[in-house]
């Protein structure tokens, strides 16, 4: 009668062991939505002295180091990132769109996922490009307020109309964005079935660089050869050159994310 526990349990830890792998491995066949090889992640704490400066030494100080990461060797793209982060953190926005009645309140405004990125970051996460064009150098706080959508809120609110050129109104006191792009849409909630269950699903892009003011902190997104001791101390050593008070935190990699969501 033992040893036919032992077979019978032996089974049924078969039968488990195979259900889960073919799970994972559905799972890993699912697009997220970008490309999480060779990507690295990690927060970057600004010093005080950020909290004071101007708009525009901020944002210098900020492209700054943008710059000196994307010019580390075997790097290919690095860009800041504040707001959603996918698979990790939710931020989201009120909007409109122009012609629109302005709402009364909030909750007669559409909402979406805000990102807030650097134009590398399409690159370093391996986002594709729709239509229309991503951010550039020149997108900063002096220049047109611009914004980039998914095609999930291009579906939804622009069905029979070519979106860009289009503007939209965000529930704050700034004057319209006008999109200029549009981008693929990436699972924000998580690669199994629950992302499509939940109700938030628009996704917009705003130019970290045109915001009013720096963040205290932001997330790096890097797309590298490797995720190499080296790399990391190239990178722990360019935001330390910059200023010493710089720090860098919850170092990771896009594929040690991935798998925490499912």
């Amino acid at each position: 009668a033992f040893l036919i526990a032992q077979v019978a349990l032996s089974v049924v830890l078969l039968i488990g062991a195979g259900l889960m792998i073919r799970t994972l491995n559905a799972l890993w066949n699912v697009d997220p939505g970008f490309r999480p090889d060779n990507v690295l992640t990690f927060g970057l704490n600004f010093p005080p002295s950020m909290n004071t400066a101007s708009p525009e030494a901020a944002h210098a100080i900020g492209r700054d180091l943008s710059d000196r990461f994307n010019s580390i060797p075997g790097v290919k793209a690095a860009s800041f990132s504040e707001g959603a982060s996918p698979l990790q953190g939710e931020d989201d926005l009120w909007f409109w769109i122009e012609g629109e009645p302005k709402p009364e309140s909030t909750s007669q405004m559409h909402m979406a996922l805000v990102y807030r990125v650097e134009p590398a970051y399409l690159t370093a996460m391996g986002i594709p490009l729709k239509r229309g064009r991503f951010f550039t150098n020149q997108d900063e706080v002096r220049s047109q307020s611009v914004v980039v959508i998914d095609e999930v809120l291009a579906r939804q609110y622009f069905p029979n109309v070519d979106p860009i050129g289009k503007r939209i109104n965000l529930g704050d006191d700034r004057d319209p964005l006008q999109i200029i792009g549009v981008v693929g849409h990436v699972k924000q909630w998580g690669l199994d079935a629950s992302d499509g269950r939940e109700s938030l699903q628009a996704q917009l892009y705003e130019p970290l660089r045109q915001l009013p003011g720096s963040p205290p902190g932001v997330s790096v997104v890097v797309r590298a050869e490797g995720a190499t001791p080296a790399l990391w101390a190239a990178l722990r050593h360019e935001a330390k050159s910059q200023n010493s008070e710089n720090i860098i935190s919850r170092a990771r990699t896009m594929n040690e994310v991935v798998p925490g969501s499912r």
